[in-house]
């Protein structure tokens, strides 16, 4: 009986402690939140920009930043149950076209997002030039690229930085290469 218990017991406790150490979505979305928030306060400091200046730069910063989140869905791998890479020698010929059609639309996918976020840092941008100087402008947009790794080339681009292996499909440095 006492054997159980701490079984159990031990159970609960690596349940709990696995679940603790991934945050919810919520959790992400409020860290993000508080980055965008913290972030907006730096640039708002090193512009100089004061009262209300400073409140309209803050708010625009944080609803620029949350339409961003919002064009931009979580990333995806193509991976298997086990979160292993897939191998492509294991597969039949059906199951490799299944997965060359899928990274095509993985692609798509990409582009699309891609397109709506630049929709909203066009928006932004529009919105940023009322209250700041060119320079400023620079320092909002390019900020945000160095932040995220390159911004739009980081996916499947020429730079040769960014999650992707040389060659396959998405060209050097993109996504691809060994993933079939």
């Amino acid at each position: 009986m006492k054997k159980t218990l701490i079984a159990m017991t031990l159970m609960a406790m690596t349940t709990m402690t696995a679940m603790a150490q991934r945050p919810s979505r919520e959790d992400m979305q409020q860290r993000r939140t508080e980055m965008a928030g913290k972030q907006a306060e730096r640039l708002a400091k090193d512009f100089e920009l004061k009262d209300d200046a400073k409140t309209q730069f803050i708010a625009t910063y944080k609803a620029y930043r949350a339409e961003l989140q919002a064009a931009q869905p979580e990333r995806q791998r193509m991976e298997n149950r086990d979160g292993q890479e897939v191998k492509t020698k294991k597969m039949t010929d059906e199951e490799a076209q299944k997965k060359v059609d899928e990274y095509f639309a993985r692609q798509e996918q990409q582009i699309s997002n891609q397109q709506k976020r630049l929709e909203v840092e066009k928006k932004f941008y529009a919105e940023f030039k009322k209250m700041l100087t060119p320079q400023q402008l620079a320092k909002v947009f390019t900020a945000q690229r160095q932040r995220q790794g390159g911004g739009p080339q980081r996916h499947g681009g020429f730079s040769g930085h960014g999650g992707g292996r040389p060659g396959g499909f998405g060209g050097p440095g993109g996504q691809g290469g060994d993933d079939f």
